[in-house]
């Protein structure tokens, strides 16, 4: 499966694990990718039609900023941009998506929310 150029793969790896980076033996974990792009699109959902897309991503990913302009421009208007589009930005921020993000809280919050919770975790009945 692909979003953009970004092709899922799943590794053998440790489910338990907490950290979302995503990166693994230079692999990206399917379910680190469809997590961040379900906020992804939970996020660019939420934009006006008249929101000047450029300038709201280099807010929200100060550190994609070139590669955001070189996507879309510097005053592509949401109602100006295809839905493929929307998934060539997504490949331009994923890396950043978690340190460099200025919603980084709000990642992490709907992340918990979804995340499914491992087998071996102890609940008190």
């Amino acid at each position: 499966m692909q979003i953009g150029s970004l092709t899922l793969a799943n590794t053998i790896a440790n489910d338990d694990d907490d950290d979302l980076t995503g990166v693994e033996n230079g692999t990206c974990r399917a379910a680190d990718i469809l997590l961040k792009y379900a906020f992804w699109l939970n996020i660019t959902a939420k934009l006006t039609a008249k929101t000047n897309l450029s300038d709201r991503l280099r807010q929200w990913f100060p550190e994609s900023a070139s590669k955001i302009s070189e996507s879309i421009g510097s005053s592509a208007k949401v109602v100006d941009i295809e839905m493929h589009h929307f998934d060539s930005l997504f490949e331009a921020v994923y890396m950043n998506i978690n340190e460099d993000c200025s919603l980084k809280n709000d990642l992490a919050k709907f992340v918990n929310k979804f995340k499914p919770t491992s087998a071996s975790k102890k609940y008190a009945d």
